[in-house]
């Protein structure tokens, strides 16, 4: 790994490959601190949502989602996929059926989103 970073896209690669190497908890660190240069940017709150849903902290992760949502990300497969995952677990199923929607519109062809979205569908029915 390299030495330690201090501006932002030194910051930014050093959490990466903190990442890369399973260390989400000194990730969360750095990315924080880049998040501090440049609090919207997308890539570095996607990361950073990332490594809190890696440590199973949801809504850390969803708040870090939706800023990189905001900013760029909105097109973004992995992103509203896992949006679907986490708002579904926090019992959210408004926002849980958006994403996947969104999720399948850019890939029609995911079987797996389909799925989700009709299990939600069958859990509603049951309520």
């Amino acid at each position: 790994m390299s030495s330690k970073p201090n501006d932002f896209y030194s910051l930014l690669q050093f959490s990466k490959e903190l990442i890369d190497y399973g260390k989400t908890d000194n990730a969360i660190t750095y990315l924080s601190k880049a998040l501090n240069i440049n609090p919207t940017d997308a890539i570095a709150n996607f990361y950073l949502a990332n490594c809190y849903f890696t440590n199973s902290q949801f809504a850390k992760s969803v708040y870090h989602y939706k800023i990189a949502y905001e900013n760029g990300f909105k097109h973004n497969y992995d992103l509203n996929l896992t949006l679907g995952e986490l708002y579904s677990k926090l019992g959210d199923i408004y926002n849980a059926k958006k994403h996947y929607n969104l999720a399948l519109d850019i890939n029609p062809s995911s079987s797996y989103v389909k799925d989700r979205i009709a299990k939600l569908s069958d859990d509603e029915n049951h309520i």
